[in-house]
């Protein structure tokens, strides 16, 4: 990994071991679904870790993080004298307008897109077109009734072409299209997508390598979510914020910008929230005094603490993070001190907490006696939203074919530990939000009764670990299928297979 960070024992940096082993023991709960955890102060790690089959190597999906990394294209953008955060929207779209749309609509600026305060009732769809999870949105910023257009869509028009019942600037609702927009504006007058222009601005001279950012229909990055990086890489970005856009001594980004992007730009009226949130550009502000996160769909996150010259960057795969924020603020935060005492029992505790982490295999048998007779058969399954089309299990070799897409892939399977292999499907044709099948996974299995088969694929790249209950008939199998979290409406199907 290019440009890594010093790795140091925790006291070096005034953080003392013992809580950062209680950190992990209250993080390491199935439920809170952690896949990689990483600490830094003073620009050194201090403690990272990784639950298997994830790993240090492994890019990771990082949802809606990749806004904040959309709010600095537009700040380079900005530095560069291309546009002004008072730029009106519609000034870069006149192809869009045979006519003046609404007033509120002529009033949004870049500012409004960036704060979320576009004057919507709720995001215009993430994003119009046909998808397995077409459902209402739910999410708890957005308090006003609409209904999705399900026709397929050009992304910008239907920003351009919302009704805007709200003034501009007033109220906070999460519009992950706006960010979308953001992007069309950086690629309009950059010429660029985001993706491409912020390469030589940001992501060579951190050294972030391997990046891979999705591309919406119109051939813009799709901005909102989409980024795949490692931790380390995220802990780079977050430690550039922190700097105020600094690198290795060179001003990269202007301080300016950082600051606004990490200050509080509007007060979101959330009635659910314990105490009066704060959102920046694309940058969600902590109850802790100047400290500030990025956040991503089930556990994806960075978080900076400038009071401690600190980061943490965590991804996961659950809906439960607050007990991960939690350890962070109870835990590690106040254990940051100017000095720390070594203290080898409490660090070898660390390393042995670390070492022993993984996502939990299967429980059950290694064998049963309907393996015999079921190995190697063939299976035809019902149509189904996985778009997984057979199955053949062949236990002697401990190996599992999957149809998809038209092809086969054979992945092999491990008992009590994981088995990396790849599928068909290439990462580039995917699409994090929807996607049911990736193409880096890694499996493992075990007999949950006689009859019935656990499988697990965990898509290490990403949040999403599929089970399958295979359940053997005499002819046939019924499976039951669910996934640890989904934007779906359901994470639970059956499927029905015939011998053939």
């Amino acid at each position: 990994m290019k440009d890594s960070f010093p790795r140091v024992r925790p006291y070096e940096v005034g953080i003392d071991a013992g809580a950062l082993c209680r950190a992990l023991e209250k993080i390491d709960v199935p439920e809170n679904g952690t896949h990689a955890f990483m600490v830094l102060r003073h620009g050194k790690v201090a403690a990272e870790a990784y639950w298997a089959p994830y790993a240090a190597e492994k890019k990771h999906c990082l949802f809606s993080v990749s806004k904040s990394f959309t709010c600095m294209a537009v700040g380079f953008a900005v530095q560069e004298g291309l546009l002004s955060v008072d730029d009106k929207v519609i000034s870069f779209f006149p192809e869009h307008f045979v006519a003046l749309p609404c007033e509120n609509m002529q009033k949004i600026t870049v500012k409004h897109c960036l704060t979320m305060t576009p004057g919507f009732s709720g995001d215009p769809h993430n994003f119009p077109y046909l998808r397995r999870d077409d459902v209402i949105n739910d999410f708890p910023y957005s308090y006003h009734g609409f209904t999705y257009r399900e026709e397929r869509l050009d992304w910008i028009d239907n920003f351009l072409h919302t009704y805007v019942p709200y003034e501009p600037g007033s109220e906070f609702i999460y519009c992950t299209q706006g960010t979308y927009l953001l992007a069309a504006i950086v690629q309009k007058v950059t010429g660029q997508t985001v993706f491409d222009y912020l390469k030589p601005r940001l992501f060579e001279p951190l050294g972030i390598e391997n990046a891979t950012w999705q591309t919406g229909p119109q051939g813009v990055t799709v901005a909102g979510w989409g980024l795949d990086i490692c931790l380390e890489d995220l802990a780079k970005f977050a430690q550039f914020l922190l700097q105020k856009g600094k690198w290795k001594g060179k001003q990269l980004l202007d301080a300016a910008w950082i600051e606004d992007a990490t200050s509080c730009q509007i007060h979101i009226n959330n009635p659910d929230a314990s105490w009066n949130e704060e959102f920046g550009y694309q940058i969600w502000l902590c109850e802790h005094p100047g400290a500030y996160r990025g956040d991503g769909a089930f556990g994806q996150k960075y978080v900076v603490i400038p009071d401690k010259d600190a980061v943490v960057v965590f991804f996961s795969g659950s809906r439960n993070t607050d007990a991960v924020m939690d350890a962070i603020w109870e835990e590690i935060v106040p254990a940051m001190g100017e000095e720390a005492a070594a203290d080898p029992e409490a660090e070898a505790a660390l390393e042995k907490k670390i070492a022993g982490l993984r996502i939990q295999p299967p429980a059950g048998a290694e064998s049963s006696p309907v393996a015999a007779r079921v190995s190697g058969r063939r299976y035809e399954l019902s149509p189904n939203y996985t778009g997984f089309t057979s199955l053949r299990m062949d236990f002697e070799n401990s190996r599992v074919t999957l149809g998809f897409g038209g092809e086969e892939f054979t992945l092999g399977i491990g008992y009590d530990g994981w088995v990396q292999g790849k599928t068909c499907v290439k990462t580039e044709d995917t699409d994090t939000d929807v996607t049911i099948v990736y193409e880096s996974v890694s499996c493992a299995g075990a007999w949950v009764a006689e009859d019935t088969y656990r499988l697990v694929l965990c898509f290490d790249e990403t949040s999403y670990i599929n089970t399958m209950d295979i359940t053997f008939r005499e002819h046939g199998v019924e499976i039951h299928h669910t996934r640890n979290v989904s934007f779906m409406q359901s994470t639970t199907l059956r499927i029905l297979g015939f011998e053939f």
